[in-house]
């Protein structure tokens, strides 16, 4: 069996892998995700500089997202809105491959690879205050693979984890996932950050029918920014939570 820990990166290294646009979004108060807009300072400049704490960043899109739930969301628009929401168990080292942990901090891997245990990480919680537990990953993925017909959600992941058996809870901060046959594949893939993606939702939206997962806020992750505004195909604004401690910056 293969078990695997990881040490939190120093603080500076890790800040110097994301200097990207979740280092901006780390940065940033308010973040304004519009149509069609573009943004100078007001000496008519295009803001270059250092960055500062707070503030508010406008990103336009060529499209608007059909909706904010990562599970659901097949669109490159919905990618960027969700990403800034949700977080994941795993991410992956853009330049080595790497992958490591986020809402996971440690993994054992059977012979297998049929098995995958996490140890999850503690103090973790939802924007809407509701803790991040074992209980929850294991919701987030059977609903996922297997669809919820009372609430009229699709079965969105069973083509990716096709051989999916289903999650047990084996304490508060730890879950067993197991497949029917190897998914050598699976540590990478829960990293992903792509269209239809495993980010993990809360109980509210587990709870939530097709159509109210169609309103913003009905859409609650434990990632660094919360929808406070939402004008479809006008622009959705998201506001950094100043109770994140847990991100990769």
């Amino acid at each position: 069996m293969e078990t695997t820990v990881h040490a939190p990166r120093p603080v500076r290294e890790r800040r110097r892998r994301f200097r990207g646009v979740f280092g901006v979004l780390a940065l940033t108060g308010v973040l304004a995700l519009t149509g069609c807009s573009s943004t100078v300072d007001a000496a008519g400049g295009t803001g270059s500089g250092d960055p500062q704490s707070g503030g508010t960043l406008r990103i336009a899109l060529l499209s608007s997202p059909e909706s904010l739930d990562p599970h659901l969301n097949t669109s490159f628009a919905a990618s960027n809105y969700g990403n800034s929401v949700f977080d994941k168990l795993t991410w992956q080292d853009p330049e080595t491959g790497e992958i490591g942990p986020w809402l996971a901090t440690a993994w054992e891997v059977n012979d297998t690879n049929t098995e995958f245990t996490f140890t999850l990480r503690e103090g973790v919680t939802f924007s809407d205050g509701t803790p991040f537990n074992a209980d929850i990953v294991k919701k987030n993925f059977d609903q996922y693979v297997f669809g919820d017909p009372a609430l009229g959600i699709k079965p969105n992941g069973a083509t990716h984890l096709k051989s999916y058996q289903g999650s047990e809870v084996v304490s508060d901060n730890v879950v067993k996932i197991v497949f029917k046959s190897s998914s050598a594949s699976f540590l990478q893939f829960i990293s992903y950050s792509g269209n239809n993606q495993p980010g993990i939702i809360g109980q509210k939206t587990l709870s939530s029918n097709a159509e109210q997962r169609l309103d913003p806020t009905n859409i609650v992750g434990t990632g660094p920014f919360v929808v406070t505004e939402c004008a479809p195909k006008e622009r959705t604004v998201l506001t950094k939570r100043a109770d994140y401690n847990w991100g990769l910056y």
